[in-house]
């Protein structure tokens, strides 16, 4: 019997590996599915939304891992006190480990995999800024993947010929596997859990360490969603550390005290994603959010230097790039952003548990 081991760390890797576990189900696959507890909040949630197995592995319970020095001892610690799993696992022969995306469990997913001596398969591969601190540490960890992976799965051309020098194989998905957890949700059976005191507004949402951790970009971005609430309310969700940050820094309070600003804590995925069907535009610093809005043609202003995913720029997504005259053009004239699109016929999940079971064969 084939074996493939999947490692997840975060919320986002959980919503987009979310349909390739559901097809290693369905397929004569033995999945063990293994939890690194980077993440520890919503994930619970997240795998309700999608119905998914229980992991068999918890590798670390505990406080979530939220700033990149708490990683780095994180990782460590992991690796050692694992030693018993690690061996384990290697006695069982798994063909491969599949890891997902850029994060620090993306790096452990793949030293795992060569611990326990199966080939290593990463998931949404190829992407890069190009420039090794910015985003940091996902840059960094996305060399470290490319270095220790024996098959790439890539989402586009771009993503492709970004890792031509790598000697792993590599395969085009064409599209993200964000676009397959989108199709799984069925919005009719979605129930906001709070009122949105607006009949038009918009979704403001920021985590990312370089914006939180920055107090002056922190500030810029608050004083712009003061601005833009005059004209275009507000639906602010917070994740838990930009919810910190901001009280840290006395923001919490000025952004509650704006009549047109509703704050809200962060919400599991099938809502998340049923209010954004519902806005008119969303402001975020996030990839996925990125991705999300260009899978569903929503305007999408990108608070940030630069991205390493290129869909919907030039498009239905503006860069900012903290560029205030680009901020006010966007805002002034978002509905020049909605796209239409032609329906999409891809399915990266059902390709890449085929390129698998194809791999594992030969």
């Amino acid at each position: 019997m084939r074996k493939i081991c999947v490692v997840i760390g975060t919320r986002a890797q959980l919503i987009k590996m979310a349909p390739v576990i559901k097809e290693l189900e369905n397929s004569d696959c033995y999945l063990e599915l293994i939890y690194t507890g980077q993440h520890t909040t919503t994930m619970q949630s997240i795998s309700d939304n999608f119905n998914l197995p229980k992991p068999n592995h918890y590798l670390y319970r505990g406080k979530e891992v939220n700033s990149i020095p708490l990683a780095l001892i994180w990782l460590i610690k992991i690796l050692f006190s694992n030693v018993k799993l690690i061996r384990r696992l290697r006695k069982e022969k798994f063909n491969f480990t599949l890891v997902h995306g850029d994060t620090f469990s993306t790096v452990l997913g793949a030293i795992m995999g060569k611990l326990i001596r199966s080939e290593v398969a990463h998931v949404e591969s190829g992407l890069r800024s190009f420039k090794l601190f910015n985003p940091f540490p996902e840059e960094i960890n996305r060399l470290i993947t490319f270095r220790l992976s024996d098959l790439l799965f890539c989402p586009g051309e771009w993503a492709l010929n970004n890792v031509k020098k790598y000697a792993a194989k590599k395969i085009n998905t064409i599209d993200n596997t964000v676009i397959d957890a989108l199709e799984l949700i069925d919005h009719s059976k979605v129930q906001l859990p709070f009122e949105i005191r607006f009949e038009q507004f918009c979704i403001l949402s920021i985590h990312r360490f370089e914006t939180i951790f920055n107090e002056d970009r922190l500030k810029t971005i608050c004083k712009y969603a003061s601005n833009i609430s005059q004209t275009r309310p507000i639906v602010f969700i917070l994740h838990p550390p930009t919810e910190r940050a901001l009280k840290k820094k006395g923001l919490y309070e000025v952004l509650k005290s704006e009549e047109k600003i509703q704050l809200y804590p962060r919400l599991d995925y099938f809502t998340f994603n049923s209010i954004l069907k519902k806005c008119e535009f969303v402001l975020t610093d996030g990839g996925s959010n990125q991705e999300e809005c260009y899978h569903m043609d929503i305007p999408c202003l990108l608070l940030r230097e630069q991205t390493e995913r290129q869909e919907g720029i030039g498009e239905n997504v503006v860069l900012s790039k903290f560029d205030e005259n680009t901020i006010k053009h966007f805002i002034n004239n978002y509905k020049e952003f909605k796209t239409q699109k032609s329906d999409r016929n891809t399915n990266p999940s059902k390709l890449i548990v085929h390129q698998l079971i194809e791999a594992s064969n030969g």
